[in-house]
């Protein structure tokens, strides 16, 4: 986790898993994919915390991206809710990016590591 790749030994080349991911993800994210010497398939992570934030990856193409860190913010009377439950929103106005080395550190900055 501490690179901000995931995969799983399902994750191989023409595996249904790994092309319900690539159908499901955005040109960025299908761009940064890679395969290790096992032949698993690497996507990058997005990590959702609906009170907290959201570290996802952010830029142009696979030679211009960083993490992007946001924080969760309460509701304001007049924003649209997904659902009744939803209390809170990402602040996309004060976005955080981190280099690629850095996804701990977006993770630390939405508080991912109080939960524990």
């Amino acid at each position: 986790m501490g690179c901000g790749f995931t995969t799983s030994t399902l994750m191989t080349e023409g595996s249904a898993p790994a092309q319900a991911a690539l159908e499901s993800s955005p040109e960025l994210y299908k761009a940064l994919q890679f395969k290790d010497a096992k032949s698993l398939l690497w996507f990058p992570s997005t990590i959702t915390l609906p009170n907290k934030g959201m570290v996802f990856v952010d830029g142009t193409d696979k030679n211009n991206w960083k993490w992007a860190a946001v924080k969760a913010i309460p509701l304001q009377e007049g924003d649209k809710k997904v659902n009744e439950a939803q209390t809170h929103k990402m602040d996309m106005k004060n976005v955080q990016h981190f280099q690629e080395g850095d996804f701990m550190d977006a993770l630390e900055t939405i508080g991912f590591f109080e939960l524990v």
